[in-house]
């Protein structure tokens, strides 16, 4: 490869270029410059609200499914502590094992389910 390959020659005189921005440069103004601001576009609040109640739905629909579902995560807690506790005291390993296997399994699966839930919700 040679020089030339890389220079570009223009035969061009200056005077015909035609005038370029230059984007890196700031446009100052004056300070007896003033600006007027844009005024927003009026929201309809009505629009706004039938929108949010149709997304968001039911408030006391959210509240039965918490209940319910708090109630159930407590039983099943509830049995779950009731299980390790009884193969602990009777020594019972095996089923100390498959406990902690579960346990393990299902927190593995419930934490990503409540977090979605908790964004879905919010």
């Amino acid at each position: 490869m040679s020089d030339m390959k890389n220079r570009k020659v223009f035969d061009e005189a200056l005077s015909n270029a035609e005038p370029t921005l230059d984007m890196n440069s700031q446009k100052l103004f004056e300070p007896e410059q003033t600006f007027v601001p844009v005024e927003q576009v009026a929201v309809e609040d009505e629009n706004d609200a039938k929108l949010e109640k149709t997304i968001r739905g039911s408030s006391k629909k959210g509240w039965i499914a918490t209940t319910f579902l708090t109630a159930f995560a407590g039983l099943v807690g509830w049995q779950a502590i009731d299980n390790v506790v009884t193969a602990a005291t009777t020594g019972d390993y095996l089923s100390l094992g498959w406990s902690a296997l579960v346990t393990g399994v299902a927190l593995w699966v419930s934490v990503p389910l409540v977090k979605s839930y908790s964004n879905f919700v919010n």
